[in-house]
């Protein structure tokens, strides 16, 4: 997906007045992978979102008054470089791997 296509979950008002649910990226991952580059350097509640709603299979938007819940099943792949920040220590409990890989070495 482009970067310009990226968007968060929404709520629209339509001319009707009616509000529109608008799906984001967690519903574009269901049933699939979520690569997310240079994960440690999300804010720490965006990263806690992506994990809870990683194992519960579930996302959960709550905006202006009106809740939606939406299956979001998919698999949550995260990258970091340790020179750019640390790992959160909760985020090892969250997940169910981790590889380091040796800087500077071609894996290939």
């Amino acid at each position: 997906m482009s970067r310009s296509a990226r968007r968060s979950a929404a709520f629209s008002s339509q001319e009707s007045g009616e509000r529109e649910f608008i799906p984001g990226v967690l519903a574009e991952a269901d049933g699939n992978i979520l690569y997310v580059d240079e994960i440690n350097l999300l804010e720490d509640h965006i990263v806690d979102l992506l994990l809870d709603s990683a194992a519960s299979g579930i996302c959960r938007i709550e905006r202006e008054g009106v809740s939606r819940t939406y299956p979001a099943r998919f698999v949550l792949v995260g990258t970091m470089n340790p020179e750019e920040g640390t790992r959160r220590r909760e985020s090892g409990r969250k997940t169910s791997g981790t590889a380091r890989l040796p800087a500077g070495e071609d894996i290939t």
